[in-house]
């Protein structure tokens, strides 16, 4: 990481830089349009990519430590579950009033997928602990 940062900061300014000499046409700035919404979706899928791999990596860190571990893995899930509702009816207070249906119903998709992924997710693990049951008779 620490070798050649110097041409990776100028590469930086350069990139930074560039967007102003792009000329004052109609047909460049729809070009660049498309092409940041193009860049912005695959910056996401990245973000969403490296997140669930740290969050694989860590709980199968602490999955392997001792029982005090385990409960501090469910307590921080638990913590998430809980932020993630308050964050789901703050959102319906703020931003979904009376007047906003579209709103509303994007946040009450959110909140289903929500309870889907979760329920699915549980019903797996069931089945796991079913299987090992299994193969231990």
């Amino acid at each position: 990481y620490q070798r050649r940062v110097h041409g990776k900061v100028l590469l930086f300014l350069a990139l930074l830089c560039l967007p102003f000499l792009v000329p004052d046409s109609p047909g460049v700035w729809a070009v660049f349009g498309w092409l940041a919404r193009i860049g912005s979706g695959f910056f996401l899928l990245l973000q969403i990519i490296i997140l669930m791999h740290v969050a694989h990596e860590w709980n199968k860190q602490w999955a392997t430590r001792s029982v005090r571990w385990h409960y501090a893995l469910a307590a921080l899930a638990l913590g998430a579950c809980t932020l993630s509702v308050a964050l789901i009816v703050e959102m319906s207070v703020v931003f979904a009033g009376a007047k906003c249906q579209l709103q509303m119903g994007c946040i009450t998709v959110t909140l289903l997928f929500s309870l889907i992924i979760t329920a699915l997710s549980f019903k797996l693990v069931l089945l796991l602990k079913k299987k090992k049951k299994k193969k231990k008779k």
